[in-house]
């Protein structure tokens, strides 16, 4: 069973709660991912920006932050910056509701062992991130 729960810490965000569990759920399922409970929060620059001090001793804004507590069941708390996410929108020419779905999908990876450490492993997760993106959106 696959369980996810959101919460809107911002209440600037403009993303259904449905279309967040089909996000994730489409891309657990393709993971093969089949026993998962994810938690969503979306916050903002000063609620990220407290989790980066606090867990990761950091002074500064992200877009996302991943905590991956568990592999069986995949257990992951995964924090988005809506504001961040409306900046990286604006950058990159696509909507803020695009750019919300590759954050989801991002740290969904991050879940399943993807990561951008380094050059090679960030391009390889990308591609992955944009073929679900393109398929969702």
């Amino acid at each position: 069973m696959i369980s996810v729960e959101c919460t809107k810490v911002c209440r600037d965000v403009r993303f259904p709660l449905a279309e967040v569990r089909r996000v994730a759920t489409l891309v657990l399922k393709s993971e093969r991912v089949t026993n998962a409970s994810v938690h969503i929060i979306f916050t903002d620059d000063t609620g990220i920006k407290a989790i980066h001090a606090k867990f990761l001793y950091q002074q500064r804004v992200t877009d996302i932050i991943t905590f991956h507590l568990e592999e069986k069941p995949l257990t992951a708390e995964i924090y988005i910056n809506v504001q961040q996410a409306k900046r990286q929108a604006k950058e990159f020419g696509v909507s803020a509701a695009n750019e919300i779905t590759r954050l989801i999908v991002h740290g969904l990876l991050h879940c399943r062992g993807y990561n951008d450490n380094n050059e090679s492993a960030r391009k390889k997760m990308f591609i992955v991130q944009e073929r679900y993106v393109e398929k969702i959106c």
